[in-house]
């Protein structure tokens, strides 16, 4: 029971220093949503009644794959980013139960 008491007051009272090489999601009012915009695919007509509706069309596709690309990044990021959060919490938690231990 001991143990458990010091273990609750390691964890709450002592800062972490963590070294983790890479950025972090992690933020004061908690675990925060991915801030990336989520692109919508451009409606497709049934049929196009002139070349300029093609053309048109085919603009908002393109624009719609550099969205997405864009998207890619930014989701990719933010998931590498939460990788080196969890790594540094493991990181933690293996410290304070070193800590513990001796």
């Amino acid at each position: 029971m001991k143990k458990l008491i010091v273990l609750c007051l390691v964890i709450f009272l002592v800062p972490t220093h963590t070294l983790v090489f890479g950025d972090s999601n992690l933020g004061i009012m908690g675990y925060p949503s991915a801030d990336c915009f989520k692109p919508t695919a451009p409606y497709r007509p049934s049929s196009f009644n002139n070349q300029g509706e093609v053309d048109s069309y085919n603009a908002e596709v393109n624009s719609y794959k550099d969205e997405v690309q864009s998207y890619s990044i930014c989701i990719n990021e933010y998931l590498e980013n939460a990788r080196y959060d969890i790594q540094a919490i493991r990181d933690r938690v293996q410290d304070i139960l070193n800590e513990v231990k001796d």
